[in-house]
């Protein structure tokens, strides 16, 4: 096993508790899987969550995404390049439509949740239901993708309604309000689309899909895919190696 230490870049989004717990995400993986943590060295993770001070836990508009969001990003991707990660993630769906503004050498390092995203659809060849904030659905972020063509009949997208009631869940666990209320609220819009895979596309549904796994119940009753976890496997993968060369694919 080699004894490089992987060191993991990470750009929070607008929802700074949705950051902190991808952060924890990372770590959770890392010790539930199968190394052996006594000769095994952990993951750097270097966050730098910069909420921009959206009152209210407010969805950012498409306006301030390309120019509060564009000037923070290029700073903060600065800040990390200087600590040499093998990654940078971004905690912001939102943020990945700026990535094509970025100079070549600001983009080396970043690890696209929308590259990971797609390509697993391509893979997967399922039928799949986008929740995201509504921004995000405005900026037009699968359909700009140079995959998109290859994806684009496998994907449906939530009614204005629905869409309503997502913003609002995302808003309130900006806010901090990860109470019991918020996922009962949640789980309605979730069966609306039994017969799809529901993509999390944004940091609080991953909060709230991390509530949803230690519910038996409802692992059972909803398909969901959940990019964040995704990337979190690809990032971590150099790590799941046994003394025995064997990958850990648990």
């Amino acid at each position: 096993m080699s004894n490089k230490v992987l060191k993991i870049g990470v750009i929070g989004g607008q929802g700074p508790i949705a950051s902190a717990i991808f952060v924890e995400s990372i770590y959770h993986r890392y010790v539930q899987s199968s190394i052996d943590l006594s000769i095994s060295i952990p993951p750097k993770v270097y966050l730098i969550s910069d909420p921009l001070n959206k009152p209210g836990g407010q969805i950012l508009t498409v306006d301030q995404c390309n120019t509060l969001l564009l000037t923070a990003l290029k700073e903060n991707i600065r800040y990390l390049e200087l600590l040499s990660p093998d990654f940078i993630v971004i905690c912001c769906l939102s943020a990945h439509a700026l990535l094509p503004q970025l100079s070549i050498e600001n983009r080396r390092s970043i690890l696209s949740l929308v590259d990971i995203l797609i390509q697993e659809m391509i893979i997967r060849k399922k039928s799949y239901v986008l929740f995201s904030a509504s921004t995000e659905r405005q900026l037009k972020i699968l359909e700009r993708h140079e995959k998109w063509d290859m994806i684009a009949n496998q994907i449906s997208f939530v009614s204005k309604k629905e869409q309503a009631e997502i913003d609002h869940v995302i808003c309130d666990v900006k806010n901090g309000m990860l109470h019991q209320a918020v996922y009962a609220r949640f789980e309605p819009i979730l069966m609306h689309y039994p017969h799809h895979e529901i993509i999390l596309g944004c940091s609080e549904l991953h909060v709230i899909h991390r509530k949803l796994m230690q519910d038996s119940s409802s692992q059972t009753q909803f398909a969901i895919f959940d990019p964040f976890l995704k990337v979190i496997e690809t990032i971590l993968q150099p790590l799941f190696i046994h003394k025995n060369g064997l990958e850990d694919v648990a």
